[in-house]
């Protein structure tokens, strides 16, 4: 009763917030409700197998979706009666209207409901097309087969493009290639990476857009930083920390226990600024099964505000906001590196943080297959990752420096009165090594440091915070995008439960999967009043009516509760 009491009251405080998102939210889970509108001109209407011929393409742009989210959600694409707007919505006439305008003005006619996650409004493929997050619009004067086929124009109705769309409107952006392996930051090409579907058309997603789309299970990307006790103790010799970690091929081995990637921070002014490591083989068109050979991929995640036009190399585009890059910097094909340094801070003025990070503070080594390495055994690489700066505080935090191996991060302040309490330590501590009445020893300091039980409280949970790896230490706060806000921590129903909770609420889940045997009946259904909590997909644990409801409304707001946003 004390469960449903608390939900009930989290339910009415849900309810007050609530707002309909705008486009699906990432991650994605459940159903994502897709309409297709065929759109047309007065004195320009689609002949009846057009019409059918376009909503088939984009039916197989769907099943391509499916096949990528299937473990956490689905696509579910209808297809509204033919509508007409005046002539005068006719983009390719004298007067210009938006893409935006053509989908209001179309949605409006067909009568969408509020529930419509993805808006796609075909008018005539062939003249432009406009993807953004909710919403897709192909336009133009060309129709019949020829928008069928990418090779006629690179603005047809071809799988690739619609694939390609798609992801714009669940959110994801363009994966941008680099000119050259070091100039990515100041000149990423749009659409420059062939075997991504959010670059040019390919085949397969990203590691940064799986993790966006909530398809990593969570502990499958290893994450570099001070944290690990290991590199605590090596990064006092003054080396640096290295880690060897084996990657697996995501798509060969999706049930392996391997990790799939390797996020290494960097940037202590940007927690959303790090390599993003992936190996991965991928399909060789949209759609097919074949697949390529494994390679190595390494990504870097930042936000710029210029790039240059696929279309227009020689010309720099500037955006009217920054935009989070995902930049390839290498892909090896091969099996064989030697140490070899990544790019620089991405920033303006380098000198600030030191010329160590000119000179490579990250470097990654690939170690060669043993020779007559089978098919099977190349699924999975070894990297030799090293990190020169791992316990990097976040700008305007330091190392607390409370005993010689203390690396919490905290305030200037607060290391200064650190220092304060070490020495004044002496005046409060009796001969014999113990402390004076009024004080303690220190929380967690191995030298017993006699301070005040206040300080030894703030101690407690500065030290706490650091080992839990809620710290402002950079590898603490670069997780990705579904860092969870302040001590929000994942629900975790499943490996790809990305929603935020509280620690009560999280103790409540799993005191409910308890119960949830003494709910169900031998046939699998559910006892009494008690109902399916679908908390996500497969979920068929029985729970009250109002910890179903509650989480609903959790995941309606999942995006709330993340650090970044997403």
């Amino acid at each position: 009763m004390h469960l449903l009491k608390r939900a009930a009251c989290a339910l009415s405080l849900a309810l007050f917030a609530t707002a309909a998102p705008a486009a699906p939210t990432l991650p994605l889970m459940g159903s994502v409700k897709m309409a297709v509108i065929p759109c047309q001109f007065s004195g320009t209407r689609m002949s009846n197998s057009d019409r059918l011929a376009y909503t088939i393409q984009v039916l197989k742009g769907v099943n391509v979706w499916n096949k990528f989210i299937g473990d956490v959600a689905r696509i579910d694409m209808r297809v509204t009666r033919p509508v007409t707007l005046e002539r005068s919505f006719d983009d390719t006439r004298a007067n210009r209207v938006s893409a935006t305008t053509i989908k209001n003005e179309c949605s409006a006619k067909a009568g969408l409901d509020a529930d419509t996650d993805v808006t796609f409004v075909i008018t005539v493929p062939g003249y432009e097309v406009k993807g953004s997050p909710g919403w897709v619009v192909y336009r133009g004067t060309t129709g019949g087969a020829a928008a069928l086929d990418s090779t006629k124009s690179n603005l047809s109705l071809g799988l690739g493009g619609v694939v390609h769309e798609i992801g714009h409107a669940l959110r994801l952006n363009h994966t941008y290639g680099a000119a050259n392996d070091l100039s990515a930051f100041q000149a990423p090409i749009s659409y420059d990476d062939n075997s991504s579907v959010m670059g040019r058309n390919g085949g397969a997603l990203t590691l940064h857009d799986r993790e966006r789309l909530g398809l990593v299970p969570q502990g499958r990307i290893f994450q570099a930083g001070g944290q690990h006790a290991s590199c605590r103790q090596e990064f006092r010799s003054g080396q640096g920390c290295t880690w060897e970690i084996t990657l697996t091929d995501w798509n060969a081995r999706k049930d392996n226990t391997h990790y799939v990637g390797a996020r290494i921070p960097f940037d202590p002014r940007n927690p959303e600024t790090y390599f993003l490591v992936e190996y991965a083989s991928r399909p060789t068109s949209v759609g097919a099964d074949e697949m390529s050979d494994p390679a190595l991929r390494i990504y870097t995640l930042y936000e710029s505000d210029m790039y240059f036009d696929d279309w227009n190399r020689i010309q720099m585009n500037h955006t009217s906001r920054p935009v989070r890059r995902n930049v390839l910097m290498k892909e090896w094909q091969n099996q064989h590196r030697s140490w070899r340094a990544i790019a620089a801070l991405p920033l303006e003025d380098r000198s600030s943080f030191g010329a160590q990070f000119n000179a490579g503070q990250v470097r990654i080594e690939q170690i060669p297959h043993a020779p007559g390495a089978t098919a099977e055994d190349k699924r999975t690489t070894t990297l030799r990752i090293r990190h020169f700066l791992p316990n990097l505080c976040m700008k305007d935090f330091v190392q607390r420096a409370a005993w010689p191996d203390d690396r919490a991060c905290v305030t200037k302040a607060r290391r200064d009165a650190i220092k304060a309490e070490n020495e004044a330590a002496p005046d409060h501590t009796n001969a014999d090594g113990s402390c004076k009445s009024g004080f303690m020893p220190r929380a967690f300091d191995p030298n017993r440091t006699c301070v005040s039980f206040d300080q030894s409280a703030v101690s407690s949970l500065e030290t706490q915070a650091d080992r839990d790896g809620n710290s402002p230490r950079l590898s603490d706060q670069a997780k990705g995008p579904m860092t969870c806000k302040g001590r929000l921590r994942w629900r975790g129903i499943t490996p790809t439960d990305y929603v935020c909770v509280t620690e009560d609420r999280w103790i409540e889940v799993r005191n409910m999967n308890d119960l949830a045997r003494r709910n169900t009946n031998a046939d699998g259904t559910c006892k009494g009043d008690f109902v399916r909590r679908n908390a996500v997909r497969g979920d068929r644990t029985c729970v009250p009516p109002q910890m179903a409801e509650l989480v609903k409304l959790e995941n309606r707001n999942r995006r709330s509760g993340y650090l970044y946003g997403q």
